[in-house]
């Protein structure tokens, strides 16, 4: 196995093997069973579980003969990591990062009249743009086959591998949050 180096997200009110973790501090899961340590092999893959969170770019030590997902997968079971360094977590969501997270921020704290009043007031014409956008991110991004007819409406992830989504993990996230 070559070096891995990849993220981990973990929330903070559940932080896992990482509460505490520090750059250089290296981790361990006390046995090889189940839940391992999941590092993504690139930012836009990582997985956010529950927001808020702690993102850890780490560098994988031990598998521990862990068995692993597949050969084709973007992410490594890990038994130890070393902490590299804590980046800011809003990075997982792209480019535009923090206006994300600020959504999700939002979405969290939403009761269930507040949610009927965002619903009710939809426009129509809602699914027509947001299936033209995720339509617009496929081409442009090579993520295809698009079809001009294609309906995206509803949709929260597409593509294998690497970012699926415009702001990659973020619209799985918001739709769990809500």
């Amino acid at each position: 196995m070559g070096t891995i180096v990849g993220y981990v997200c973990s929330p903070v009110a559940d932080p896992g093997p990482l509460a505490g973790a520090k750059g250089g501090a290296v981790v361990r899961r006390p046995d090889p069973s189940p839940p391992w340590i999941v590092v993504d092999h690139a930012i836009e893959s990582t997985l956010v579980a529950r927001w808020p969170g702690r993102l850890w770019r780490v560098e994988v030590l031990d598998v521990g003969g862990i068995e692993q997902a597949s050969a084709r997968a973007n992410y490594t079971r890990a038994l130890a990591v070393r902490v590299l360094e804590e980046i800011p977590a809003c990075r997982v969501f792209g480019e535009r990062g923090e206006q994300v997270a600020a959504v999700v921020r939002v979405a969290c704290r939403l009761d269930l009249p507040a949610a009927e009043r965002l619903a009710e007031s939809r426009p129509p014409d809602a699914d027509g743009a947001y299936s033209r956008c995720w339509h617009r991110w496929l081409t442009r991004d090579g993520r295809g086959p698009a079809a001009e007819n294609d309906d995206y409406s509803g949709t929260l992830a597409a593509g294998s591998g690497g970012a699926r989504s415009p702001v990659n993990c973020g619209l799985t996230l918001l739709h769990r949050e809500v």
